[in-house]
């Protein structure tokens, strides 16, 4: 027998033992590249970096264009080695982001790094402003601070919309009424699914009378994330809470937390508190209702036939599953095991996934 209560009573002893399933912080902010379809990313390590990118095009997503047959790549490598990296490197890199800049292509540039080249002290904020202040078109730009050795792939998103966040202008006067940005949506792929997620919300905030005007991210241009600027109301979701904020604070929109509308009684949640927030319970109360007929029926046979009394596995990232877990139990289903990709942190409150029989 291997005893596994900790020793201090609380933390087990297998726990060391464990086979830690998670996505390191880069591959989170690629992927809020890829959900943007003009951003590019100036990546300040050794080419290594550059090959991740494969992790998500070809692979997690088909529909990625990250990587280019042409050799022009949305992911831009320094090549930073052990010859070049004890040199003076800020021209090298400022000659890369500039001539990214300045290509009619690029939507916005930002710059993040790996621990090995950050050390060198190249001060990428800095560079960011001289690639602006040096040409004649002006574009958003940011740096992304390297957190690879303390973030995942959450935080490599969250942190990537934090830098849009910073990076968009934001001119006095211009907030519009009526008007909303969602602001943290997970666009981990533009394939169809995520697509459709990302306008079934547009679809459920409109249905109160309120115009959506950017969704961070949806696989729209960077000239459709600047556009959060004059947004009279942020809703915030998991993925984007940071940025919702620091966006808040520079546009003076009022924000919205909501958590995910994943399920049936989530998503009626959802709907009630953004139409408290906005004034409008009716509207919200009437979409209800009208969605509620549409879904009955088509559950109606696949509750009985396909879930109730069943046994799943959910595997997700830590804002999603207990919202899997939820709607499973909704129908009638049982969640035996329960899998998060994300650091435990993540899940805040709901720290502990309870077993499930």
């Amino acid at each position: 027998m291997f005893d596994d209560s900790g020793t201090d009573g609380t933390t087990s002893n297998l726990e060391k033992f464990e086979q830690k399933g998670n996505w390191p912080f880069l591959l989170g902010v690629y992927m809020g590249i890829n959900g943007t379809r003009d951003a590019y990313l100036i990546i300040d390590s050794p080419d290594c970096a550059f090959f991740k990118t494969e992790h998500i095009q070809g692979n997690h997503d088909r529909a990625s264009d990250l990587m280019d047959c042409t050799g022009h790549h949305r992911i831009v490598n320094t090549r930073a080695d052990v010859g070049n990296i004890i040199n003076d490197r800020r021209t090298l890199v400022q000659g890369i982001s500039q001539e990214v800049y300045d290509d009619p292509a690029t939507g916005g540039v930002f710059v993040t790094s790996m621990p090995m080249a950050m050390v060198t002290g190249v001060e990428y904020g800095l560079l960011t402003r001289t690639c602006q202040e040096n040409s004649e078109v002006w574009k958003p730009a940011a740096e992304i601070p390297c957190a690879s050795l303390a973030g995942d792939w959450l935080d490599g998103y969250a942190d990537y919309l934090t830098a849009l966040a910073g990076s968009i202008e934001i001119q006095e006067n211009s907030i519009k009424k009526n008007t909303v940005a969602i602001i943290g949506n997970m666009m981990d792929r533009v394939e169809a699914d995520c697509l459709a997620n990302a306008a079934e919300l547009k679809c459920m905030v409109e249905a109160l009378d309120l115009e959506v005007i950017s969704t961070w991210l949806d696989g729209g241009s960077v000239a459709d994330i600047t556009r959060a600027s004059e947004a009279e109301f942020l809703v915030s979701l998991p993925y984007g809470r940071e940025a919702a904020k620091y966006l808040s604070e520079r546009s003076g929109a009022e924000v919205i937390e909501l958590d995910l509308p994943f399920g049936l009684e989530p998503t009626e949640r959802w709907l009630r508190t953004l139409g408290e927030a906005t004034g409008r319970q009716a509207q919200a109360e009437t979409y209800i209702e009208k969605q509620l007929e549409i879904v009955a029926k088509r559950l109606e046979w696949v509750i009985p036939n396909k879930l109730i009394a069943k046994r799943f596995v959910v595997a997700a990232d830590p804002h999603l599953t207990r919202g899997m877990i939820d709607l499973f139990r909704e129908v009638g289903a049982d969640v035996t095991l329960a899998i998060s990709y994300g650091r435990k942190e993540h899940l805040g409150a709901e720290s502990t996934i309870e077993k499930q029989g």
